[in-house]
């Protein structure tokens, strides 16, 4: 039986998470229901502002950025930990050509990720969670609706990671504001990001992502390791 990440973060069936969902009642009013399985459309490899351009970068970030490029294309990827089977981050986790699920109630949403199995939980409520427990890959997402818009607001998240995947850097003081806007059709969903981070850009900077809808999807396995080329070669020496 296919098991995902459940709502407490423990390995629960795909059926117990259908069950849950029904036993909570929708309370949604007029807001649109986004619940469903979605994939990201012509994911970008490098994130640039809505006009196309670079990010503002600061000039230390640029120059660290420039470093993860160079790295990048000499096929040294130390600078991303991905490589070493950790999430990716915010934005980039959705920047991953593989479908995420939605559970959407009046309390909170879901997004369930094929990509490494990540639950990430957002939280209609006014402000952020004290750091108690430290910040997370995912960081903490509270949400409220301006209108027919999802407007998730996100801080905590963890420094290390990077951005996109051509390495484009943050610092603890990432802070992501999204606007998520469903077609007429229902058919896509628009996501605009606001970044800012006034450790690694000049100003705040928006970017934008697209989402079609997919009828159904099935999650597969993801194990990390079969993704690493050290690995790999280790199976492919002991394969008989």
């Amino acid at each position: 039986m296919h098991a995902r990440r459940g709502l407490a973060g423990c390995a629960i069936a795909a059926p117990a998470i259908a069950a849950l969902a029904a036993a909570v009642p929708l309370a949604l009013g007029a807001t649109p229901d986004l619940s469903g399985y979605w994939q990201v459309i012509d994911a970008p490899a490098t994130l640039r502002t809505t006009t196309g351009a670079l990010p503002p970068l600061l000039p230390e970030a640029r120059e660290r950025y420039g470093a993860n490029q160079r790295a990048r294309a000499a096929g040294d990827l130390s600078f991303d930990t991905t490589v070493r089977c950790l999430p990716p981050g915010l934005p980039r986790v959705m920047l991953q050509a593989q479908p995420f699920e939605v559970i959407q109630r009046d309390t909170y949403l879901y997004m369930l990720f094929n990509y490494q199995h990540l639950d990430r939980e957002i939280i209609f409520r006014p402000e952020h969670a004290p750091l108690l427990l430290g910040r997370r890959f995912l960081g903490d997402s509270i949400a409220h609706w301006d209108g027919d818009t999802l407007v998730v607001d996100t801080t905590g998240l963890k420094t290390g990671t990077v951005l996109d995947d051509a390495g484009l850097p943050h610092s603890k003081d990432l802070h992501l504001i999204e606007r998520y806007r469903l077609a007429k059709d229902g058919r896509e969903l628009l996501d605009t990001i606001r970044i800012d981070d006034p450790k690694t850009f000049a100003a705040p900077w928006d970017t934008i992502l697209r989402f079609r809808r997919l009828r159904a999807a099935q999650f597969n396995e993801d194990v990390c390791v079969d993704r690493r080329p050290d690995w790999l070669k280790d199976l492919q020496k002991a394969e008989p």
